[in-house]
């Protein structure tokens, strides 16, 4: 049997916590909570829980998420469950630079129909909210295939 000393006690304790607070969620503004509301050929309409330092960010933050889930992860339960690219996230950006850097700018709102805060509120100086967000998901195809960052469907 194993005798713990006051201090090994405290030791092992804060490795423990340490261990713990490692494997943790980390929270940061660009994670939130993805739900499906409709998914058509043409548009695919998504509630996203966002979270940012006021609420332009927030949104920007959230509509960024749903933009990023569609093109390298995929939406579960859709007919996009696979990824629009092919490519790891890290991977078509460093190859398309221009591209995603004009896009992450301001590009993708050209893709997006609509956007509609369903609520909002603020803690801790940080502001979260429930956004409703409508994609193009035809035009955004298009404009991938157009810079040659997807192949043309059926080529």
């Amino acid at each position: 049997m194993i005798i713990f000393t006051s201090n090994l006690r405290k030791v092992l304790f804060l490795l423990m916590t340490i261990a713990f607070l490692g494997c943790s969620k980390n929270i940061s503004p660009n994670n939130s909570n993805l739900y499906v509301i409709d998914s058509t050929n043409q548009q695919l309409v998504l509630q996203i829980e966002a979270i940012g330092k006021n609420e332009s960010e927030a949104i920007y933050n959230g509509e960024i998420k749903a933009m990023k889930m569609l093109l390298f992860y995929g939406i579960p339960n859709t007919i996009y469950k696979t990824s629009l690219v092919s490519e790891t996230e890290h991977i078509s950006e460093s190859n398309y630079p221009n591209y995603y850097k004009n896009f992450y700018n301001g590009f993708y709102k050209n893709f997006i129909v609509n956007n509609q805060v369903l609520s909002s509120y603020k803690k801790g100086g940080m502001y979260s909210l429930n956004l409703k967000v409508t994609i193009n998901t035809t035009a955004l195809r298009k404009d991938l295939e157009n810079h040659t960052i997807i192949r043309k469907f059926g080529l």
